[in-house]
């Protein structure tokens, strides 16, 4: 809780003043509800009544305080990468099975989010290496 505290409210609503606080609030509770899932911005958005633009602002300061990541979808372009769906993970799953409503365990988020973590871990310091998710269209 303190780590969450110290992240969400000291690194970011504080630094970033951002006045939301509640919608900021619900769109972290959501995406620690929903990590490993396609998660699309317009969603988000119209689920915490902001606009698209704060949401993808908002989630560039969680990006930053290394609070959650957002991956996007392998694709040769790079508009096809923006457009897409993008998946979220934490940076930690005990913050996620502290904060995060669910109805189940959900193992099988929970362990792509911790081989997500892993990854990034090991090629953090290569500049060559980028993180993205593979969808076959069926």
């Amino acid at each position: 809780q303190f780590y969450y505290d110290t992240i969400v409210y000291r690194d970011i609503i504080k630094r970033r003043e951002i006045r939301s606080v509640q919608k900021m609030e619900s769109m972290i509770n959501f995406f620690l509800q929903n990590i490993s899932n396609l998660t699309a911005y317009s969603n988000v958005a119209s689920m915490v009544s902001l606009s698209t633009d704060s949401v993808v602002e908002y989630v560039g300061f969680l990006q930053n305080a290394y609070f959650i990541f957002n991956i996007p979808l392998f694709s040769y372009s790079v508009k096809q990468q923006e457009v897409n769906p993008k998946k979220i993970y934490c940076v930690d799953t005990g913050i996620r099975n502290v904060k995060g409503f669910r109805f189940s365990d959900d193992f099988g988020r929970l362990y792509e989010n911790i081989v997500f973590t892993e990854i990034k871990r090991r090629y953090a310091n290569n500049p060559l290496c980028r993180v993205l998710y593979w969808r076959n269209k069926e």
